[in-house]
C-alpha cells in the first residue's frame, strides 16, 4: 500500500460517518497493509474509544491481527479496555482474546 493511500485512509478514520470509518479500518487491517506503520497503530489505539460499537469491533480485530511485538503492552492494554466495553458482543470477543493471550502469551488471535 502506498503512503498516500495510507494517509487518505487515516483521514477517513476521522470522518463523521461510522460507515466510512469502518471502511477505512478494514483497509488498514494489518493483513492488507503488510507493514508496521506507526501512524496506523497510533490511530488504531486511539480509536478504541470510538463512539460507535461497530467501529470499535473492527479496531479490536485489527489490534489482534498482526500487531507489532514492540507494541504488545499497548495492544494488550487496549484489548483490556475493550473487555470492559458497553457492547456485550465486543466485550465477549475482547475477553476471549485476553483469555487466549493469558494462556499462550499471544495477542494476535483473531
Amino acid at each position: 500500500m502506498k503512503p498516500i493511500e495510507i494517509e487518505e485512509l487515516l483521514k477517513a478514520t476521522r470522518h463523521d460517518k461510522p460507515k466510512i470509518r469502518k471502511s477505512a479500518l478494514l483497509d488498514l487491517c494489518p493483513c492488507r497493509v503488510k507493514a508496521n506503520n506507526v501512524k496506523i497503530w497510533d490511530r488504531l489505539l486511539a480509536m478504541r474509544n470510538d463512539e460507535d460499537a461497530s467501529v470499535r469491533s473492527i479496531v479490536l480485530h485489527n489490534l489482534c491481527d498482526g500487531s507489532p511485538k514492540e507494541r504488545k503492552e499497548e495492544i494488550v492494554n487496549a484489548v483490556e479496555e475493550l473487555a470492559q466495553d458497553q457492547d456485550r458482543k465486543l466485550r465477549r470477543r475482547a475477553r476471549n482474546a485476553l483469555a487466549v493471550y493469558r494462556k499462550t502469551g499471544v495477542i494476535n488471535s483473531e
